[in-house]
């Protein structure tokens, strides 16, 4: 989601590696990154909004998952690539909540990571209301998190890219600090329902084995924690924060890494714009320094 940069970057989240000691995830050559990477948390900028709630009127489009044939297709064909991607990217068309700048996002990401990290284009899988056949509804998103974390093998790299609406809603699990659950919206969220951070985290991020490594940005409202990492950057006080669930649950991975950049902090709230400045911030400065290092 295009968003109008107002603040600086708050939330920068890992999963630790189990076989070092070190709170950033990072690994080799990335350790000489530590101080390029804090002042590169500490100047990027954006911020996004959305207030709604789930409602039975039926004013979206897609009031269940249509059809999804080459989502099957992908899920049933051959394992993916050790580079894979998935985009997901939600506009909200014929919505009074529609947000602008998402299909330029998408595209960017898209070309972004096919010219300079080499993934092949068929390892990269794109959800977008542009396709009638791939929509970013519930369902076709939950897919999406089966389609890349399967069959996972030593040195695999994860690429997740979501830029739509985001909201918050009570936790009553006891496993959030603040006592909020982040949401993402798919398309059809109004009949459909949101998708739960616990749920992301158990879908992409626990699945993580030693040598596969994700990186995940979060073009939303209310985004800080989305993946529900154990460590979150503190860009106030420059450190990491403990952000293991009180209630003593696993939100870490399974001997990999995971990595995820946010457009917010779970609190915070911005305007979309049809400018897609928090993604080119992003591509230019964050992702070419880390990943570079990280799926060479």
């Amino acid at each position: 989601m295009g968003s109008i940069c107002k603040e600086s970057l708050e939330r920068s989240s890992v999963a630790p590696d189990n076989d070092q000691e070190t709170d950033t995830g990072f690994r080799g050559k990335s350790k000489h990154l530590s101080h390029d990477r804090n002042k590169i948390i500490t100047e990027a900028k954006g911020t996004c909004h959305l207030f709604g709630r789930r409602s039975s009127r039926n004013d979206s489009p897609y009031t269940v998952s249509p059809r999804s044939s080459r989502l099957c297709l992908n899920l049933s064909g051959r394992p993916p690539g050790a580079k894979r991607a998935f985009i997901c990217g939600v506009s909200y068309k014929k919505q009074k909540f529609r947000l602008r700048g998402v299909v330029n996002d998408v595209h960017s990401m898209r070309d972004f990571l096919v010219k300079q990290f080499n993934f092949p284009r068929d390892c990269i899988l794109i959800l977008s209301e542009e396709d009638s056949d791939m929509p970013p509804t519930k369902k076709n998103t939950e897919d999406g998190f089966k389609w890349l974390t399967r069959d996972l093998q030593f040195g695999d790299s994860l690429f997740f890219y979501y830029s739509g609406h985001g909201l918050r809603q009570p936790d009553f699990n006891e496993d959030e600090k603040d006592g909020f659950d982040e949401t993402i919206c798919p398309v059809d969220f109004k009949t459909e329902g949101m998708i739960v951070d616990n749920y992301i985290n158990e879908a992409i991020v626990r699945p993580l084995k030693q040598g596969v490594i994700l990186h995940a940005i979060i073009d939303s409202c209310h985004s800080g924690t989305m993946l529900d990492l154990p460590l979150v950057y503190n860009k106030t006080m420059g450190k990491w924060d403990d952000n293991r669930p009180p209630s003593g649950a696993y939100k870490g991975t399974n001997g990999g890494k995971a990595i995820c950049f946010s457009a917010c902090e779970d609190y915070q709230q911005a305007a979309d714009t049809s400018v897609s400045t928090f993604v080119f911030f992003f591509l230019v400065i964050i992702i070419w320094v880390h990943m570079q290092f990280l799926t060479a």
